[in-house]
């Protein structure tokens, strides 16, 4: 221990020139905000590869079954593009219809 300016004691650290009490307590307070924040980073990257690990258990069940493929391809060609396309032009307020005539062909192709 040290004295201080005043004659009383001061810690070593303080002594020193180390940390204030109110720095320390910013420090924790900081280094807590960035704990809880990498967290929650961890959280939601746990959260985002949860489900894609769910979602390419489903798609790998129905893709696996030819009888599910071929109703999946009936469904589409029963699909009038003619409506989605009007529906879609309404929606966006575009007029594109190469667009929405390429979306048609990408989706027939199959």
């Amino acid at each position: 221990m040290s004295v201080g300016p005043a004659g009383g004691p001061v810690s070593f650290e303080r002594a020193r020139g180390g940390v204030e009490p109110g720095q320390q307590r910013r420090r924790r307070g900081r280094r807590g905000r960035r704990r809880a924040a990498a967290a929650g980073a961890l959280a939601a990257a746990l959260r985002r590869y949860t489900s894609l690990n769910h979602l390419a258990q489903a798609a790998r069940a129905v893709l696996t079954n030819h009888h599910q493929i071929h109703q999946m391809l009936a469904d589409l060609n029963r699909v009038d593009f003619r409506v989605v396309r009007e529906q879609a032009a309404w929606a966006c307020s575009c007029g594109s219809a190469s667009t929405a005539q390429r979306l048609e062909a990408d989706f027939k192709v199959g």
